[in-house]
């Protein structure tokens, strides 16, 4: 036992993680829908004090092609880092949570891949945690110990615990339906 083992047990964990990808619809447009979808119900269902034109505004999807040629397609939904500033690029929850994310995905041979996402949930001021986010990042770190591909941030960025591989709107459920404040 040691550190050796532990680094070779985190990087199990992480292929483990990452070998079971999520479900996802069959276009970026496709995805687009089911994340504004979803946002407009947790208004309808008065979870979400963001008003729908509110949510339209603030979500967006770009094309963009890296430098191999290949195209990614990128959702905002609203800042793309909530760092507790003050703003109103935040979809907002009744209680005065505020949520926050980007994603990034492929679309190749008929297939949607998540190549990345950044899910932040900020808490109103004085709770604690202040807030928990949902990374997967673009390619796998140096030390899966220490920085798992897929994780989530409990009130601090140094502190990474290996998470899931979710789809998006199961994330967007969660921080909308199933995180309240503490």
């Amino acid at each position: 036992m040691g550190i050796d083992t532990a680094r070779a047990a985190a990087i199990e964990v992480e292929a483990r993680t990452l070998a079971q990808p999520p479900a996802l619809p069959a276009s970026p447009a496709e995805l687009f829908l089911q994340i504004r979808r979803c946002l407009a119900s947790a208004f309808d269902e008065e979870i979400l004090r963001t008003p729908v034109h509110g949510i339209f505004s603030l979500l967006k999807i770009d094309e963009e092609q890296r430098t191999d040629g290949t195209a990614v397609w990128v959702i905002l939904g609203g800042a793309t880092f909530d760092k507790g500033q003050d703003g109103s690029e935040f979809f907002y929850r009744r209680d005065g949570a505020r949520i926050s994310f980007v994603v990034i995905v492929m679309y190749a041979n008929g297939t949607l891949a998540l190549l990345a996402y950044r899910f932040h949930l900020q808490f109103p001021a004085g709770i604690n945690p202040a807030y928990v986010r949902f990374d997967l990042n673009p390619e796998p770190s140096d030390d899966a110990l220490l920085e798992p591909r897929c994780h989530i941030h409990a009130g601090a960025e140094m502190l990474r615990v290996a998470a899931p591989l979710m789809g998006p709107v199961e994330i967007l459920d969660k921080l909308l339906y199933g995180m309240p404040i503490p």
